[in-house]
């Protein structure tokens, strides 16, 4: 009986890989005393995880970086996970070559790098939003760092003191 699915962010760096670790290993104490329980009622969620491929946006390539996250996924044990790779473009809709014609040209609308960095942020949500209302999942999962945490916190902070204080 899954109550839940749950997907996890996955970027393939340290704050999301001990995320990724901690919620499968809570999700597996969580199925052995489901199948340890005489009356099978215990709730069990599921879990996904999701990559979003901004190479578009960056200019890069990330096919070792999607090789690097197939491995890490495939090398948990089981219970399986879903894996969901989606360009970053793919908010826009499904002609791909459509889709990133019209990133790079949003991109290139954005003249401060500090704007860029916002709407990427911004465009990565979205792509997370359309993964778990398309995929059935009713929990994300991000893994995030206090000092990145912080960053948003001073960051609108200031946004909002230069709305309320106009130079």
């Amino acid at each position: 009986m899954i109550t839940d699915n749950v997907l996890v962010a996955f970027s393939g760096g340290s704050y999301s890989r001990v995320v990724l670790q901690f919620v499968h290993e809570w999700q597996v104490k969580v199925l052995k005393n489901y199948e340890a329980s005489r009356d099978r009622s215990l709730p069990v969620f599921g879990v996904g995880v999701a990559f979003v491929d901004e190479s578009t946006a960056l200019s890069t390539k990330t096919s070792d970086a999607v090789a690097l996250i197939q491995s890490t996924v495939l090398s948990l044990s089981p219970p399986a996970k879903d894996l969901h790779v989606v360009p970053i473009e793919s908010v826009f809709g499904s002609d791909s070559l459509e889709e990133r014609d019209r990133l790079v040209k949003l991109l290139d609308s954005v003249s401060d790098e500090t704007g860029k960095e916002d709407l990427l942020l911004h465009l990565k949500m979205l792509s997370l939003q359309k993964i778990v209302s398309e995929n059935g999942y009713n929990r994300l999962v991000l893994g995030t760092c206090t000092s990145r945490l912080a960053s948003h916190v001073l960051t609108a902070t200031v946004k909002v003191c230069c709305l309320l204080c106009p130079h």
